[in-house]
């Protein structure tokens, strides 16, 4: 019970259990404790509170609030935050979820089902609690021997082989039994170099563009050498004495004067350093798969933010679904929101992954990818120019630049490369932009056939009040701004 939670004893031997037991656990507890005197002095009072969890497991709070007041006889809500929520939107208009939840609520609180109550509380009582499933269990005795087998053939087992560690590296600490505990304790141990070297390389890799170590699969003898040797044994150094913070790490490098330099590059020091090597320019590349779908949703304002959940269905070319299994699989293209959804949540197929993010070098699934090499080709462009999901941005971000992005062609142009680039153009790259959209317009006005099924998604439902042939006109603009090398590059 409550009274519990506060028992006077220094051992805190008793408290309050917040956890309902098996079906009833992670719901939020309200407490309201109430002093028996008046505390503190007229002149202001400092008030420590203090908590202790000794109980952990289940009954270990995960997010707490502490608030005080100085009102007489304070009362906690009854009902919870998520009820009112509940309550404040129309009987007709809640979810079969939703009415669930009140009937829980009006049930407890109602003492005509007191009856029901017990029984369903009998119910949720009788469930298992948590159980634990071995997975992985280490031999202590009839360990199995290892040999080298001579030529590869296990027929012919050569000398007798026992489990240690590379010699180069750090030995594995003494009196212990060679075993996976003792394996994983080396691998994070800070005598060991190579564990942080190989998480800093990768951390780099992904800011840069290219590691320290360019081979970041393999730091060893067959891979190739660190450009800067002592910066990623510091770098090593840092992550390990900042207590293995990533987070440290991340902020660390995205502070650092090397990474903040400006990507601009002299055509001296490209002939010199093609591809950064010395570090004497911010990082330019290509962004990977996942985000230059991401980048396109963005500019157009259809991407969806929702975080989590299941893998979703985007648009997809057609037969293209029948090259890896000879006949079409199922694909359900979804028809709300979720089609819009980031590139991570795309489903994924291993014998067909998804055609767009594969053009832009998205490894397979068969085998974990510690490093992605860029190609650059014509079929890329083709993706981002008629690619479904591109094209629908193209639709989306025309009218939303005709809608929002001005008054005028000039402003809308400035609008709309903003959206792509983040930056204004140019008068070059704005007369270009301008010239385009002309050369659209004079097609699209005496072709308002074409014009609709350009412009919108729904030809057969057009929006009204809304001058298609410019939309189209635009649609065709975004589509090559969509594409520009500066729109999918990080600089």
């Amino acid at each position: 019970p409550i009274e519990a939670s506060i028992d006077g004893i220094e051992t805190n031997k008793i408290g309050w259990a917040s956890d309902g037991g098996p079906g009833r656990r992670n719901k939020n507890r309200k407490a309201v404790f109430e002093t028996k005197q008046p505390v503190g002095f007229a002149e202001g009072t400092i008030v420590t509170f203090s908590m202790f969890q000794n109980f952990g497991g289940q009954h270990t709070m995960g997010r707490f609030r502490i608030s005080a007041t100085t009102g007489e006889h304070p009362q906690a809500d009854p009902l919870p935050k998520n009820l009112r929520e509940v309550l404040a939107i129309a009987p007709e208009k809640r979810t079969k979820a939703e009415q669930r939840e009140l009937f829980s609520a009006f049930r407890l609180s109602n003492p005509a089902f007191a009856e029901a109550n017990k029984r369903i509380d009998d119910a949720m009582d009788s469930w298992p609690g948590a159980t634990s499933t071995l997975v992985l269990l280490q031999r202590t005795e009839d360990s199995r021997q290892t040999h080298i087998f001579k030529r590869g053939d296990f027929h012919n087992p050569g000398a007798l082989v026992t489990a240690d560690v590379p010699s180069a590296l750090n030995p594995i600490a003494k009196n212990q039994p060679m075993n996976r505990l003792a394996f994983a304790k080396w691998i994070a141990d800070k005598k060991n170099p190579l564990t942080p070297r190989v998480i800093v390389n990768r951390m780099w890799q992904e800011y840069f563009g290219r590691g320290l170590v360019t081979t970041a699969e393999d730091l060893g003898t067959q891979g190739e050498r660190p450009s800067h040797p002592e910066l990623l044994d510091w770098l090593a150094t840092e992550f390990m004495e900042r207590n293995w913070s990533m987070k440290e790490m991340h902020r660390l490098i995205t502070d650092s004067a090397t990474y903040r330099q400006s990507s601009v590059i002299t055509p001296q020091l490209y002939e010199r350093d093609q591809y950064n090597r010395l570090l004497a320019r911010g990082p330019r590349f290509r962004m990977e798969a996942e985000a230059i779908r991401d980048i396109a949703l963005s500019a157009s304002g259809l991407l969806t933010t929702k975080v989590g959940g299941p893998s979703v269905y985007p648009p997809i070319p057609d037969g293209v679904l029948g090259l890896g299994y000879g006949a079409p699989m199922n694909w359900a293209t979804e028809t709300n929101q979720n089609r819009f959804r980031r590139g991570m949540y795309t489903y994924w197929k291993r014998s067909v992954p998804y055609p767009s993010m594969s053009v832009f070098d998205a490894p397979n699934a068969d085998f974990s990818c510690p490093r992605r090499l860029r190609s650059n080709t014509p079929l890329q462009a083709l993706t981002t120019l008629n690619d479904p999901v591109f094209y629908e941005a193209a639709q989306a971000m025309a009218m939303r630049v005709w809608k929002e992005g001005g008054k005028d062609e000039r402003a809308r142009a400035e609008y709309a490369f903003r959206l792509c680039v983040g930056r204004k153009p140019n008068e070059k790259e704005l007369q270009h932009t301008l010239s385009l959209l002309n050369e659209q317009k004079n097609y699209f006005d005496d072709r308002t056939t074409a014009a609709i099924r350009v412009a919108t998604a729904d030809p057969q439902n057009p929006p009204a009040d809304i001058n298609l042939h410019g939309v189209a006109a635009w649609t065709m603009v975004s589509r090559v701004l969509l594409n520009l090398d500066e729109t999918i590059t990080k600089e």
